[in-house]
C-alpha cells in the first residue's frame, strides 16, 4: 500500500497496520513533512529493519506495538 499521513493515520486508527516502511529521500530543502499529525501518544513503533538504496534513500522498516 501507498499513501501519505492521512492514509497512514486513517488505518492506523483502524488498527489495520502492523508495519510501516519509509523512504527516506536525502534532500535539504525546507523543514520538511510531518508524516502523520494526529499519531496517538499510546502509539509505539519500533524500528525493525533499515537499509541505504542503490541510489542514496534510505528505507526505513516499523512495526506498531
Amino acid at each position: 500500500m501507498a499513501g501519505g499521513p492521512r492514509t497512514i493515520e486513517t488505518f492506523r486508527a483502524l488498527g489495520a497496520l502492523d508495519e510501516l516502511g519509509l523512504i527516506v529521500l536525502p534532500l535539504l530543502l525546507g523543514g520538511g513533512m510531518q508524516l502523520t499529525p494526529s499519531l496517538s501518544t499510546d502509539t509505539t513503533l519500533t524500528l525493525t529493519n533499515q537499509r541505504v538504496l542503490p541510489s542514496g534513500p534510505l528505507e526505513l522498516i516499523y512495526t506498531f506495538a
